[in-house]
């Protein structure tokens, strides 16, 4: 699973929480507080539509 949003955590024993963001993946050890906070999705991310990238 994939961050849908920032999340903050510590993973693998480590007493220090680190950043993930949006994209990075999931270690197993926070999944289930991911989870909880809504900050992660098994959906892959939606490519930007071509009428956007146009615009730009």
């Amino acid at each position: 699973m994939r961050f849908t949003k920032p999340f903050k955590g510590a993973t693998g024993g480590n007493s220090y929480p680190q950043d993930f963001k949006v994209g990075d993946e999931c270690p197993d050890d926070l999944l289930v507080a991911a989870m909880e906070a809504n900050a992660v999705s098994d959906e892959k991310p939606k490519a930007a539509s071509k009428a956007k990238a146009n615009k730009e």
